[in-house]
């Protein structure tokens, strides 16, 4: 679909008419007002670089509130949308409850849902509620139509994350009707990005984020090169692989792909303040710490980057220059993430290295 190949290559205003053109040949179908209400939420969450899998994805930080303040406009848009979907399925169901397209189309708007809240709003219970029902509503789908591929992925992300949790917290689920299997979970996205119709590309995505918490990341580093191929306008796939070849230690392949990003046009016009913090980052494990230092003020002077990412940039700054001992600049960079809004627990490291300096690993003075 046209508007699916152009929502994935980042060309969200194309995409957007793509999907108007659906809901104007066909009114009363769901389909084309949720995945117009997907291509609002994914060009808001582009903008809040939050697209990135790998971003500030060292701990659990993501899941802590931020001072984050949701766009008006584009709740707005995305709400009366997918809310538009939700009561077009949902009076399908009514009329014919084993109507699977009709089932389909309202777990995926439960599920955009769900995406929503936990990457906009932040609204991690809500999220959760609405994420169990597109499960249950995909559940029966499949009970139906075990053939209906796209279904496989909400339940292959459940089955996964269920199987995931702590053993007591498993039990627990257990003896609700709740579990899974992180074997399963993976199989069934597996299915999905290898035989999905509409949902394929959100399975490789989903799979790149799995496979990264596996430590599996030669498989992860083959989707994103897959993914980067066919949507090659979308520059989040070969920073993605520019991280994963990092972490793979395959650092000069790395830093030559950060290199080909910095002098791409497109991914300059999208992220430029993106492109140089990752670069620092990988320059930081590197221990390049004027080069990494360089990158990380660059990144945070762009009128693009959001407020996020120039107080996540100021404090990496800092430990570069605690690292280069260069303390009273340092000191100046804490203090200015201390007068910032929160975000990913940046007070706390702030305030932590402004009581002792920064220390890279394996030069720690011994006692």
């Amino acid at each position: 679909m046209a508007g699916f190949e152009a929502l994935y290559n980042m060309r969200y205003e194309p995409a957007a008419e793509h999907f108007q053109e659906i809901i104007r040949l066909d009114p009363e179908h769901p389909a084309g007002y949720i995945y117009l209400a997907s291509s609002i939420w994914l060009k808001h969450l582009a903008a809040l670089r939050r697209l990135q899998s790998q971003l500030y994805n060292r701990n659990d930080s993501f899941f802590v509130k931020t001072n984050d303040t949701v766009d008006p406009d584009v709740d707005k848009q995305f709400q009366d949308l997918i809310g538009k979907g939700i009561r077009l399925a949902e009076d399908r169901v009514k009329k014919d409850k084993n109507d699977v397209v009709a089932l389909y189309f309202l777990g995926v708007a439960k599920g955009a849902l769900a995406g929503y809240e936990s990457t906009v709003k932040r609204s991690f219970f809500s999220s959760l509620r609405n994420g169990s029902k597109a499960v249950e509503l995909h559940r029966a789908v499949l009970k139906r139509d075990p053939n209906f591929t796209d279904a496989y992925l909400s339940v292959g992300m459940y089955d996964y994350v269920v199987g995931s949790l702590p053993f007591a917290v498993k039990i627990l689920a257990f003896i609700g009707g709740h579990h899974g299997s992180k074997k399963d979970g993976l199989a069934k996205l597996e299915k999905v990005y290898k035989d999905g119709t509409f949902a394929r590309v959100e399975a490789g995505v989903i799979l790149v984020l799995f496979y990264d918490r596996e430590k599996r990341l030669e498989d992860s580093l083959k989707i994103q090169k897959e993914l980067s191929a066919r949507y090659s306008r979308n520059p989040i796939f070969r920073s993605e692989m520019a991280r994963t070849l990092a972490r793979l230690g395959r650092y000069s392949q790395s830093i030559k792909l950060y290199e080909e990003l910095l002098n791409d046009p497109v991914a300059l016009d999208y992220m430029p303040d993106l492109i140089h913090y990752q670069y620092a980052e990988t320059l930081f494990e590197l221990n390049l710490w004027e080069k990494a230092y360089h990158h990380y003020m660059v990144s945070s002077g762009f009128s693009k980057a959001p407020e996020s990412l120039i107080t996540m940039s100021h404090l990496e700054a800092g430990k570069c220059l605690d690292a280069l001992q260069k303390r009273e600049l340092a000191l100046k960079e804490y203090r200015f993430v201390l007068n910032r809004a929160e975000a990913f627990h940046s007070r706390e490291q702030a305030q932590k290295y402004l009581k002792k300096p920064f220390v890279p690993e394996g030069q720690e003075k011994q006692p």
